[in-house]
């Protein structure tokens, strides 16, 4: 049987601020890898650094 992949991995678009930024936190916190995108380049950038310092795996 083979074994079964249980690692999820999230695309949250809009993650850079508001309730985007959020749900990028709270399935983080979660364990899952979150993917952080958002047309302000900087603010998804942030958003990502931060979920990183605290131990998340971005992408």
């Amino acid at each position: 049987m083979e074994k079964m992949i249980t690692k999820r991995v999230a695309v949250v678009t809009g993650g850079g601020s508001g309730m985007g930024e959020a749900t990028c936190h709270e399935l983080a916190r979660r364990g899952h890898s979150v993917a952080v995108l958002d047309v302000d380049e900087e603010a998804g950038f942030i958003t990502g650094q931060v979920l990183g310092v605290n131990g998340g795996a971005v992408m």
